[in-house]
């Protein structure tokens, strides 16, 4: 008996398994691509955004971030936006963002987490089942028990457990690396929309107390 006869008799969870597997790589492929369209030239992108505002020029900056197409320039663009409104506003607005977009980075992480460990568990449950019908066909044969057959049941068994362990190694290989890139991405968002604020405090003196206007301004509204 071949290795893919003892599988297609024995390993009836190596299906799954090969799901788990083709659903990890989709993962893997979509992250991977939508963590290349995230990636941008921090030092780069900042000393520019750093010399527009510096200027005052809020449009120009909110059209250079539109023109990036990036998560660090979506978040610095819905800030910059409401710069009338004050600095309070403006940091609020960043940390709505930023949520925004590390869900979006996030996505598809948690089912690639799951399958890392869910993979391994379901080849040992075959192996399992595997075994204990291999013991019951055992009993059934005595007293002259085919012995040849029964080693190709526990081959089968134990690739099972084999492929699940080898599937979940490397969905949790992909998905520590895809983690470990995610978090340097909100790790750069957040120190590049702190640089922002800082250098807004900078050149507009009356930044900070914008939002003291507005709201005296509300009050008169109301009153």
């Amino acid at each position: 008996m071949n290795l893919t006869e003892m599988l297609l008799k024995n390993g009836f969870m190596i299906l799954p398994i090969l799901i788990c597997l083709t659903v990890s790589i989709l993962l893997i492929v979509e992250k991977y691509i939508v963590l290349k369209k995230s990636k941008v030239n921090v030092a780069s992108f900042t000393i520019k955004i750093r010399g527009i505002l510096k200027r005052k020029e809020f449009a120009e900056a909110i059209n250079y971030c539109t023109e990036e197409k990036s998560p660090l320039a979506n978040i610095l663009k819905r800030g910059l936006r409401k710069n009338k409104f004050g600095r309070k506003r403006m940091i609020e607005t960043f940390e709505i963002a930023s949520k925004l977009e590390i869900m979006k980075l996030e996505k598809g992480l948690p089912t690639l987490a799951t399958l890392s460990k869910l993979t391994p568990l379901l080849g040992f449950l075959g192996t399992i089942i595997s075994l204990t019908f291999a013991y019951f066909k055992l009993q059934e044969q005595q007293p002259n028990p085919d012995l040849t057959n029964f080693n190709n049941e526990i081959y089968g068994a134990l690739i099972s457990s084999a492929l699940g362990i080898i599937v979940g190694i490397f969905s949790l290989i992909f998905y520590n690396q895809i983690v470990a890139t995610v978090k340097k991405i909100v790790f750069e968002m957040e120190m590049v929309a702190t640089e922002i604020i800082d250098v807004l405090d900078e050149s507009i003196p009356s930044f900070a107390d914008a939002e003291d206007d507005v709201n005296e301004f509300d009050e008169e509204e109301t009153e």
